[in-house]
C-alpha cells in the first residue's frame, strides 16, 4: 500500500468515525427512551434485568464512542502537522 493510499484510507475512516459517533449518540438517546415493558406478566425473574442491560448496552457504547474518538483526534494531531500546501493537497484528495 502507497502512502497515497494510506492517507486515503485515514481520510476515509476519518469521514466514517463521524458518523459512527451520530449513530451511537442517537443509539444513546434511544436507550434512555426505553422503558420496562408493563403489559402483562413480566418476562424474568429478576425486574433488574431489563435495567442491567440497558446500563450494559449504554456502557459498550460510550466505550465504542470514546475509541472513536480518541482516533478522530489522532486523525486531527495529524492533519494539523501538515504544512499549508500539504493541507491543500489533502482537502484535493
Amino acid at each position: 500500500m502507497t502512502d497515497i493510499e494510506k492517507v486515503e484510507e485515514l481520510l476515509n475512516e476519518y469521514k466514517i468515525l463521524k458518523l459512527e459517533i451520530e449513530a451511537i449518540d442517537i443509539n444513546i438517546k434511544c436507550i434512555g427512551q426505553k422503558g420496562m415493558n408493563y403489559t402483562g406478566m413480566p418476562s424474568s425473574k429478576n425486574i433488574t434485568d431489563g435495567v442491567h442491560n440497558n446500563y450494559s448496552e449504554l456502557e459498550k457504547l460510550k466505550n465504542d464512542k470514546f475509541d472513536k474518538e480518541i482516533k478522530i483526534e489522532q486523525i486531527d494531531n495529524m492533519l494539523k502537522r501538515l504544512t499549508e500546501e500539504e493541507y491543500k493537497i489533502i482537502k484535493l484528495i
